[in-house]
């Protein structure tokens, strides 16, 4: 039997090569069109990144603005008896009396009118804040004068703060911002030179128009401290290692050199040195004071306290006391106290510690007379005038702070 299924199905013919083709092309256009839609994709991925990271920064800026404002407020909380919180601030911008380096350009001055802090004997006021926005490392008061200079480890700054104006400023020649040395800017006595100390190198500049004069480096240890005798016409520089390089003042030529080694006593590491009439009294890091006899550099004596002293020490103008500055406990390394410094009458000392602190002492009782946390980054110095019942604090955010005090009877 023979069955006809020709009826069951329809014969294909192959397709021509033109719709082939077509359909290629038809898938191809669709791969591209998913490939320039994942690259529209991505590149909105970035842009939602980058707008996330400028959020972030924005949210950072908000919550370290909220943090200083909740530690202002903390740290000068009213007392009901005898204080009183911020009231106004003003700015004053600095006049530029002259051609000035690009990022001194926005110099300002805030003058807190009635920021006025009161606590117990003493009333300290904040008279003068200054905003640098770069790391100020060190900073000193001329007495003779109302100047001030600083420097950032890059740069020295001269400013006049009686009238709120910049002088000069110039660079620091070999680019040498990564050494630091502590309390590297000082006026000499007669307020005609600054020097500054940066690692082994002491440059002296004239302080009319901070031209560089003289530079002076005996040592390859790094300086930890200047210090002048008028009466005695020395300039003595302090290095790490034990080293004391005596020089005259008025010439700055070099008298004698003497090395901190005494038998049975381990290699000294100096962390401070001052001079009190004819005596020179430095400290080493593990605790061990010693005294001198100047210019010759005769022992007087040796001590050891039995506590490390990392921070070096402050001695009183007017008595034999001083403090030295030392951890606190070790379980708290943030009370460490770093910098101090005596009135000119001996009668009050100030202290600045790790935890961005600042205390003001009574000698006599040692009763803190006042303390706030103003700054907001790591105090690198701490000085106080002679002449006036005011001292200056700079800080590694660019922050330098004027204060001025009365006791209270």
């Amino acid at each position: 039997m023979f069955y006809d299924f020709s009826r069951f199905y329809t014969r294909v013919e192959d397709p021509p090569i033109e719709n082939t083709l077509k359909k290629i092309e038809l898938y191809a256009k669709s791969i591209q069109m998913l490939h320039d839609e994942i690259e529209h994709l991505k590149s909105e991925q970035n842009l939602a990144i980058t707008h996330l990271k400028q959020y972030q920064a924005d949210f950072n800026q908000l919550r370290n603005m909220y943090n200083k404002v909740s530690r202002k407020l903390q740290s000068t909380t009213p007392n009901k008896e005898d204080s009183q919180i911020i009231r106004s601030c003003s700015e004053y911008r600095v006049e530029l009396t002259r051609d000035i380096p690009q990022n001194y350009t926005n110099l300002q001055f805030q003058i807190l009118a009635n920021d006025t802090f009161y606590k117990s004997k003493s009333n300290v006021r904040l008279v003068l804040s200054y905003n640098n926005v770069q790391t100020i490392k060190s900073a000193a008061i001329d007495d003779l004068t109302t100047r001030l200079a600083f420097t950032d480890g890059n740069s020295l700054t001269l400013l006049n703060l009686e009238n709120r104006t910049f002088i000069n400023s110039v660079l620091i020649p070999d680019n040498t911002s990564v050494l630091y040395n502590k309390r590297s800017v000082m006026f000499t006595p007669n307020g005609q030179y600054i020097c500054l100390s940066i690692g082994p190198k002491l440059l002296l500049y004239l302080a009319n128009n901070l031209k560089l004069c003289t530079e002076i480096s005996l040592d390859e240890s790094k300086i930890i401290s200047i210090q002048f005798s008028t009466d005695l016409d020395l300039l003595i520089l302090a290095y790490e290692n034990g080293i004391l390089s005596e020089f005259q003042l008025s010439t700055l030529e070099p008298i004698k050199t003497y090395k901190c080694e005494f038998e049975g006593t381990p290699q000294l590491i100096l962390t401070g040195m001052e001079i009190k009439g004819n005596n020179l009294r430095v400290s080493s890091d593990m605790g061990v004071m010693v005294t001198l006899k100047i210019p010759q550099f005769s022992l007087v004596s040796i001590n050891n306290t039995g506590s490390r002293i990392p921070y070096g020490f402050v001695s009183s103008p007017n008595s034999e006391r001083f403090i030295t500055l030392s951890n606190q406990s070790d379980s708290k390394k943030d009370d460490d106290i770093t910098y101090a410094d005596f009135s000119t009458d001996g009668s009050l000392f100030v202290t600045a510690s790790v935890n961005f602190r600042l205390t003001v002492w009574e000698t006599k009782t040692m009763i803190q007379l006042f303390s706030i946390v103003f700054h907001q980054n790591t105090i690198t110095d701490l000085r106080h005038s002679k002449n006036k019942p005011l001292f200056v604090s700079v800080s590694a955010d660019g922050y330098i702070c004027l204060w001025e005090y009365t006791k209270k009877e």
